[in-house]
């Protein structure tokens, strides 16, 4: 694919994204940064992407956002707990 191609949006907002070294392409949310996070509801993603002939490919699914449930912890990170000892 041309990484410069790569648009995604959700609800028709454009998300930015970054590329991580392994190739995998992200979308990060974060309260202070352009990618802030999704309400609760039902979202509608769209990945627009070309390869290097410029033919282009896109792909379109739901996800439903629910901000009541605990942040995913990846493995090798700690849980952010405020524990007195």
């Amino acid at each position: 694919i041309d990484p410069k191609s790569l648009s995604v949006t959700i609800d028709g907002t454009p998300y930015e994204t970054t590329t991580e070294k392994d190739g995998r392409i992200l979308v990060r949310f974060t309260a202070s940064g352009k990618n802030r996070p999704l309400s609760n509801g039902r979202r509608k993603i769209l990945v627009t992407v070309k390869d290097w002939m410029g033919n282009e490919s896109k792909t379109e699914f739901s996800l439903t956002i629910d901000n009541a449930l605990p942040p995913v912890v990846l493995p090798g990170q700690q849980q952010n707990q405020n524990q007195q000892g």
